[in-house]
């Protein structure tokens, strides 16, 4: 009798854990498995971000470099594209809590986000720079020493800005359209970014009272962007890279490049970079 009641609490034993093995097994089912099965990739961008991320004001649709490649890459995995609007510290939380696939959001290459986001390959090189207004007569990083300087608080500029001029006084905002505007309403001297993101507002401003101008004789840093996908979906970030190496291959890569940055667009910036595995993405320029 006993004999048996154990062989019972065994066999109840044996299948619970059966269970448990089967549910823990479906919970880390592959990434790329479920997008393909649910038939859409979800991209987490801003959305307030001009030229990578905004939106269009005759269609009110969420547009820009970001989005094309979130476009592409879904198109190459053989499923429909889907847009989520996150605001900028959001970004990392929702790719690890699985409520968006990629991060297609204009995320610069960091150390410390590296330690909690995969990285796909380089999709843009771009480099920071210090905006001020016209009228300011500033010249000189080093004229800024003291002054008020804005931008997002967890971008990587605002890192930078505290760990290589700390004698400038950062002012941190939670989107960028709040940090032109406060240089539009000079509450603070500059703002810090990278030429794509500021190129946009630069040219808006010309010929205005409150025209701004970039002070490109001292380059704060050079970044790499990539698409962030959860660490350990190696399958997901393997055909993301692979989506990526082929656009460059048949050009499309250059063309939404040209788009919205060169040739074709009011910039007319030259692509320097080339799709490649991000190893050190940061360059910070010393004076």
């Amino acid at each position: 009798m006993i004999f048996e009641r154990v062989s019972k609490c065994a066999a109840a034993i044996l299948v619970a854990g059966f269970g448990l093995g089967t549910f823990a097994s479906a919970a880390a089912a592959d990434q790329l498995d479920e997008i393909k099965a649910r038939g859409t990739l979800i991209c987490g961008t801003i959305g307030t971000v001009p030229v990578f991320n905004f939106q269009d004001p005759a269609t009110r649709k969420i547009i820009g470099y970001d989005i094309d490649m979130c476009d592409e890459v879904a198109k190459e995995l053989g499923v429909t594209p889907e847009i989520k609007v996150i605001s900028a510290s959001a970004r990392i939380p929702e790719v690890n809590q699985g409520r968006i696939d990629i991060i297609a959001g204009a995320l610069a290459w960091s150390p410390e986000r590296a330690e909690q986001v995969d990285y796909s390959y380089t999709y843009l090189i771009n480099t920071a720079y210090f905006a001020v207004r016209v009228d300011s007569g500033i010249e000189h990083l080093k004229e800024l020493y003291g002054k008020r300087t804005a931008t997002i608080g967890t971008s990587t500029s605002a890192r930078v800005v505290r760990d290589n001029h700390p004698e400038i006084r950062l002012v941190t905002f939670e989107e960028l359209p709040q940090a032109y505007l406060a240089l539009s309403q000079a509450k603070v001297e500059s703002v810090v970014n990278s030429e794509s993101m500021l190129a946009p507002v630069i040219q808006r401003s010309v010929g205005t009272p409150d025209e701004l101008k970039l002070l490109k004789n001292e380059p704060v840093f050079s970044e790499a962007f990539g698409l962030g996908v959860r660490q350990g979906e190696t399958a997901l970030l393997d055909a993301v890279n692979a989506a990526l190496v082929k656009m460059e291959e048949d050009g499309r890569l250059d063309t939404i490049f040209d788009r919205w940055f060169g040739k074709d667009s009011e910039f007319k910036m030259e692509r320097e970079f080339k799709v490649e595995k991000i190893v050190d993405g940061q360059k910070v320029y010393e004076y």
